[in-house]
């Protein structure tokens, strides 16, 4: 990720002439690939390592530290970003001030990539690795097997086995995806090109940040409380409600020139919906059990930020010539989330998918009782305070861990 970064800040342009530029292009597309794969990995093996040796009574608590830290960076890059265009203005930004953000997430890459080499792995990781290595593997297997061949293969079978997860997992980010990348990201840009001064973008993409570090503990604890799934479809459903006349009354705000108005509207706004959004983290990991939980969550939470978020501000910017259209694209975000939760939570009480796999309740806790419960039989983890949440293997999801252990 840090080489995808940082790398961009040396391609060079059509001003170094036609063939120099079409280079440009294809190394930039390259390299965002890079970035955006190296990313998702980062995202799925922090959230999955974080829970695994967090305490199952405190998870979301714990997990907010990942929202939180993913603002303050997102904030930092785009308020250098504003910054560095407000002082070197258009022409210079646009001729050689655009390289400086990307060289200097060198510093900060660097240091990230050292500490990780300090972080030992999760107990639940290595019982896994060890059960995984005494395993034993035929010939054929040892032999004709690629690399390659392997990851593809366990893909497949993780596929097979847990495609109904990965399914949830995609429609449990689209809206904080949506959020993110069209109402935030590609909402400022549209509303400086409305004429909202960049100083009011820098306060208005501050205040939003600052609002989500602010309430994480408040989130954290109500999670805690009531459940993954209960903050994600209540928080998705009033975006399905309140987005379109949220962007609306933003864009009309600029328009009428009340830009305090619209910084304090875009900031309570976003700023509230991202905070009690970022349970996402939590809601995708708990979907697969430990054996297969890196790549189940790697790969239902990078294709689904991909399709909602990637595709985002290419469709916002599509349908910005109405003044509802946009507004309409955020709330149906959240209305993919809702949607996706509601179906989920019926096919578990009724014992078709299991939704949870690191602690079983709280996951959809109203008036005291958990609503939407997986059926199944008393653990022999009960009683463990530390072991409290997990469970054992669920027998006809037994034959869908092995086949994706022995690849």
């Amino acid at each position: 990720m840090l080489c995808g970064t940082v790398l961009q800040g040396v391609l060079p342009t059509y001003q170094h002439g036609q063939i120099a530029g079409t280079i440009g292009v294809f190394l930039l597309v390259l390299l965002r690939l890079v970035q955006g794969i190296s990313a998702g990995g980062e995202i799925a093996s922090v959230s999955t390592y974080i829970t695994e040796i967090g305490h199952p009574r405190v998870l979301a608590s714990t997990l907010v530290l990942i929202p939180v830290t993913s603002n303050l960076g997102y904030f930092c890059a785009q308020l250098m970003s504003f910054s560095f265009e407000e002082i070197l203005g258009d022409d210079k930004m646009l001729a050689w001030g655009w390289r400086v953000p990307f060289l200097l997430a060198l510093l900060p890459g660097a240091l990230a990539a050292l500490g990780r080499r300090c972080i030992p792995e999760s107990g639940q990781f290595l019982e896994a690795q060890a059960c995984q290595a005494a395993q034993p593997a035929t010939s054929t297997e040892k032999t004709s097997r690629s690399a390659g061949r392997k990851a593809l293969t366990k893909m497949r079978d993780l596929l097979a086995s847990y495609g109904p997860q990965v399914l949830v997992g995609l429609g449990s980010v689209a809206s904080v995806s949506v959020l993110l990348y069209g109402g935030m990201t590609w909402g400022l840009v549209s509303l400086k090109k409305k004429g909202l001064e960049s100083s009011f973008c820098i306060l208005a993409g501050c205040g939003a940040n600052s609002l989500i570090v602010f309430l994480a503990p408040v989130v954290g604890c109500v999670t805690d409380w009531c459940g993954a799934a209960w903050i994600q479809l209540y928080t998705s459903l009033v975006m399905f409600v309140m987005g379109m006349p949220l962007m609306m009354v933003i864009e009309w705000l600029v328009i009428v020139e009340s830009p305090w108005s619209a910084v304090v509207l875009y900031s309570l706004g976003y700023g509230i919906l991202g905070a009690f959004l970022m349970m996402h983290f939590l809601q995708v990991v708990e979907l697969f059990p430990v054996e297969v939980r890196n790549a189940g969550v790697g790969l239902s939470y990078n294709v689904g930020v991909c399709l909602f978020g990637g595709f985002a501000p290419v469709l916002f910017e599509a349908v910005s010539f109405t003044s509802w259209l946009p507004g309409l694209l955020l709330a149906l975000g959240g209305l993919v989330t809702v949607i996706t939760t509601l179906i989920s939570l019926q096919l578990q009480s009724l014992g078709k998918l299991q939704l949870t796999h690191l602690r079983h309740e709280p996951y959809f806790r109203c008036c005291g009782r958990e609503r939407f419960a997986w059926p199944q039989e008393p653990s022999k983890t009960k009683g463990n305070p530390w072991r409290e949440g997990e469970e054992d293997a669920v027998p006809q999801k037994q034959d869908g861990i092995d086949s994706v252990l022995q690849i």
